[in-house]
């Protein structure tokens, strides 16, 4: 009986056809850390030089993205989304992204290489920060339908960087790049299935549960 009431839930699950996730963790990279404050940089919606591409290479650390449509205020809403973040999980000091993007007005006036590592070290003396948390963003496309019938699912890919001020080195890298999959198209992620809620989600809902596979290595406070 416990054998054919399984069955019968998988198949079930199977035809709902809905909420499943599909993910790929960008590889992660982590260096002996001891610091303090972070400056928090605004994502940067990055597409290359190339707008036919269908891959891009994030411009700082050189891992591989498939990039795509990116929403109106994406990167607003992914920035205030990992600050938030890093607020309520973690211990940092945290340098607001409206104050350094004073910072980084004033340091563009001189230098135009806004994508390379002195550029982040400047901004991080700057704002007298210890590391700075530095973010692109590549796909991040809203899902077409409703919570429990998607013609298109959420699809979105990031990366982060903590890189130190004082090193000038990337201290720790993670990122998400992932499409929201049915369950019929991943039955062995019954369990993640449930915890999303058994349903399609929007491409924010989507980001954060990215974000919160992202972060489980980020650096501890000491």
């Amino acid at each position: 009986m416990v054998s054919r009431g399984i069955l019968t839930l998988s198949l079930v699950l199977v035809l709902m056809g809905c909420a499943g996730p599909s993910e790929r963790a960008v590889p992660i990279e982590t260096e002996d850390i001891h610091i303090k404050k972070i400056a928090i940089m605004p994502f940067e919606a990055y597409m290359g030089l190339n707008r036919y591409q269908e891959s891009i290479q994030c411009p700082l650390c050189g891992t591989v993205f498939r990039k795509g449509r990116i929403e109106r205020d994406a990167e607003e809403r992914l920035t205030t989304l990992v600050f938030d973040y890093l607020r309520v999980n973690t211990q940092y000091k945290l340098i607001p992204p409206t104050h350094v993007r004073g910072a980084m007005s004033q340091i563009f006036s001189r230098r135009f290489d806004s994508n390379s590592i002195p550029f982040m070290v400047d901004i991080g003396k700057a704002v007298g920060a210890d590391a700075v948390l530095v973010s692109y963003v590549y796909r991040y496309k809203e899902r077409v339908g409703t919570s429990y019938s998607a013609k298109s699912p959420a699809s979105v890919a990031f990366d982060l960087h903590l890189v130190s001020v004082k090193k000038g080195t990337i201290l720790w890298k993670g990122g998400f790049d992932g499409t929201q999959k049915s369950l019929s198209e991943n039955i062995f992620q019954i369990r993640r299935f449930f915890k999303r809620g058994a349903k399609w989600l929007t491409v924010d809902e989507w980001a954060s549960q990215g974000l919160e596979q992202a972060m489980k290595t980020f650096p501890k406070y000491y």
